[in-house]
């Protein structure tokens, strides 16, 4: 089944158990795009997470299909400001990356980690989520209003 699921941007944040949570949640194995600002990087480090840069396990510059390949071989989520390309590149309908997840911004970059910050929970649940289905790859874009998670 193919579909979208939106929140609003007033979901998301830390609960009062704040750090505990961090244990209970899985963990993501992400990607970070050259065009994320390192505080976004951060969140996700902060929150737990594991984050690996492109500009450490690629030449400065790769394509996307490359990066988009090297996620894939490892079962990562790519985190990147390049919706256009890389949407075309992780789609469930294509079996080119088939364990690649995807995580894109269309806020601004000097907005993203606050963003992130704000909705942080909403991602991690989803992941979760993600994770009983049959295709498990975590796709979503957080925006400046709003979360779009596509099933």
């Amino acid at each position: 089944m193919s579909g979208q699921r939106l929140f609003s941007s007033g979901q998301g944040g830390r609960s009062e158990q704040g750090d505990r949570r961090v244990a209970e949640r899985a963990r993501m194995f992400l990607l970070i795009d050259e065009n994320v600002p390192e505080s976004v990087a951060d969140v996700f480090r902060q929150h737990g997470h594991e984050v690996r840069y492109t500009r450490d396990e690629l030449a400065a510059g790769a394509p996307d299909p490359l990066i988009a390949a090297s996620g894939d071989a490892v079962g990562a989520i790519v985190v990147t400001w390049n919706r256009k390309h890389f949407k075309k590149l992780a789609t469930r309908a294509s079996k080119r990356f088939p364990r690649l997840g995807l995580i894109t911004f269309t806020c601004s970059e000097v907005d993203g980690a606050k963003r992130l910050e704000t909705v942080i929970r909403v991602v991690e649940e989803e992941f979760e989520r993600s994770l009983e289905r049959e295709d498990s790859r975590l796709m979503l874009d957080i925006g400046k209003t709003k979360v779009s998670i596509d099933l």
